[in-house]
């Protein structure tokens, strides 16, 4: 069981599984990186004016290789989500049961046409 004060985490990475999986969802099904951000490093040089970038990509081609990598960093994330909420006593309901299933049942890469 949740602790009560876990309970705002607990929901927060919930989320974050829900919108990872959404992600995962579309690229399986053919969808198409329309935007990405480029953030500031971890340790900017202290007078640095870097500042995070939001790129349009709506007229750019994604190589293939580029979803399978964003594929596999969501699927690390997830996986780290579903032992968080696991280690915080959340171990059922529909959407974790759903989070722990393996990657084996999804599409294995995304299609290559149209791109």
């Amino acid at each position: 069981m949740v602790d009560a004060t876990e309970i705002p985490l607990a929901n927060q990475l919930l989320n974050e599984l829900a919108t990872i999986d959404g992600a995962i969802q579309n690229i399986d099904a053919g969808g198409l990186i329309t935007s990405f951000v480029i953030g500031v490093p971890p340790s900017p040089p202290p007078d640095s004016q870097l500042v995070p970038h939001q790129v349009d990509a709506r007229y750019m081609t994604a190589p293939p290789a580029m979803y399978d990598a964003i594929k596999v960093l969501l699927t690390q994330r997830r996986t780290d989500i579903v032992n968080q909420l696991a280690a915080l006593g959340v171990t059922t309901g529909t959407t974790l049961q759903a989070a722990a299933q393996p990657a084996a049942h999804r599409a294995p890469s995304h299609p290559t046409s149209k791109r």
